[in-house]
């Protein structure tokens, strides 16, 4: 495989008025060759502004493509693109976000020199809007405490991983692993990657590879967002566990922990003892999480800061409880 590859974009939407524009901006100014780049805009049925802005940037630039996805989930519009892509390299994308000049450039040469499974980096949040609620979610998010020691968020160097945002595949790969299982309705992209490892093949996380999402704006939207990826998780948890490593289920855990400590000390005190205990380094590891945030900014934002965080984990928790006992499959 030579070091120049043509490449495929498939990017899925529903309503990203917001976003799009920024997003499709963002891959003009990649460094790789814009002759070699083909774009597939799949929408989910967008009621907003998405398709009208879309067709009016695509109007100037002829390797763009818009095709409807009826069944609207993010597994259906990559497997439209599976069905579509004519390059040597098929690219998933979010329109959410925003991608760093040298995106396609550091894909491709991980590719061609070194014959990944699939090939992804890092996803630095952004906030959703200039307000403070905005940015406090920003770095909430950002926090290793609220969202996990995922590589994506975390990683500084070169290393081989179970999962990176979105992802790159060559032709052999999708052939091999073929498409996304479309009964998820989130999650898909976890067992895509856990069936990529199985068949031997490797993840790169590469540092260099830089995206940019954009946060919810407001609490309600960021407590939605947190309760629906927990919601995948509790399915993946009875189809595909194999999946899920344990800090995708440690607010479960830590819910379920709640939940025996208060039952049981209704009828033994012990309980009562540890329940204080583990409810005291919750959230003293809470409000030091917060502290690292913010000491670089604003103190009066901690206490916020804190209850996002409590509030991030408790609709994880619950959510994923809730996916696993009644979520639908197939």
């Amino acid at each position: 495989m030579g070091n120049t590859l043509s490449i495929s974009i498939v990017i899925p939407t529903l309503n990203e008025e917001k976003h799009i524009e920024m997003c499709l901006n963002s891959l003009f100014c990649q460094t790789y060759y814009s002759n070699i780049i083909e774009i597939f805009i799949v929408d989910g049925g967008s009621i907003d502004r998405t398709l009208e802005i879309a067709k009016k940037i695509r109007a100037n630039h002829s390797n763009i493509t818009i095709i409807n996805n009826n069944k609207k989930i993010q597994a259906a519009a990559f497997n439209i693109g599976i069905d579509n892509f004519n390059g040597d390299l098929l690219i998933r994308l979010d329109a959410h976000c925003t991608y760093d000049p040298d995106y396609i450039r550091y894909c491709v040469q991980n590719h061609s020199s070194y014959g990944y499974g699939n090939v992804g980096g890092r996803l630095s949040i952004e906030p959703g809007a200039d307000t403070n609620m905005a940015k406090i979610i920003a770095l909430v998010s950002a926090s290793t405490f609220c969202h996990g020691f995922a590589t994506f968020r975390v990683g500084k160097k070169f290393t081989v991983t179970d999962t990176v945002p979105f992802g790159s595949f060559t032709k052999k790969v999708l052939k091999d692993v073929c498409k996304m299982n479309e009964a998820l309705p989130r999650g898909e992209d976890i067992e895509y990657n856990t069936r990529i490892r199985k068949l031997g093949y490797k993840i790169l996380f590469d540092p260099r590879i830089v995206s940019h999402y954009y946060g919810p704006a407001d609490l309600k939207s960021f407590q939605r967002k947190f309760f629906s990826t927990g919601f995948s998780i509790g399915i993946l948890l009875r189809v595909s566990k194999n999946s899920v490593s344990f800090r995708h289920i440690i607010p479960l855990v830590y819910l379920l922990m709640l939940a025996a400590g208060i039952s049981f000390s209704i009828f033994y005190s012990f309980f009562e003892y540890a329940l204080l205990l583990l409810v005291t380094i919750y959230f003293l590891m809470v409000i030091i999480s917060a502290a690292k945030r913010f000491s670089k900014y604003k103190i009066r934002f901690i206490p916020i800061c804190t209850y996002v965080i409590f509030l991030v984990h408790l609709n994880y928790g619950i959510g994923t409880l809730l996916g696993f006992i009644k979520g639908k499959y197939g």
